[in-house]
């Protein structure tokens, strides 16, 4: 995703963003486009669903400078982001009740 690439050359260890800044471009920059359709998302499979949070995952050791290895529930809570998988059950929830 190109919109990642941006927060990635600004994680830079040396010279790069800090964290909230990272975090704030992060949310308005990459996480509204995720979030778009999210509602139609949660019906989508499980492929489809595990590459959309992979992206979130790259983005969140970005910010947080982790490694490959840090477990992504670790950069949530780090850089206080609610994961897809939950975000997703919330919203669909708020669809059902809308279109009851």
């Amino acid at each position: 995703m190109k919109r990642l690439s941006l927060i990635k050359r600004l994680a830079s260890t040396s010279w790069g963003s800090d964290m909230d800044t990272l975090r704030s471009l992060y949310l308005g920059y990459v996480r509204s486009v995720i979030y778009y359709n999210l509602c139609l998302q949660a019906s989508s499979s499980k492929t489809v669903q595990s590459e959309i949070d992979r992206v979130q995952n790259h983005a969140l050791r970005f910010i947080c400078g982790g490694m490959r290895s840090t477990p992504t529930a670790a950069c949530e809570i780090h850089v206080r982001i609610e994961p897809l998988g939950l975000r997703r059950k919330k919203l669909l929830w708020r669809c059902m009740k809308e279109h009851k």
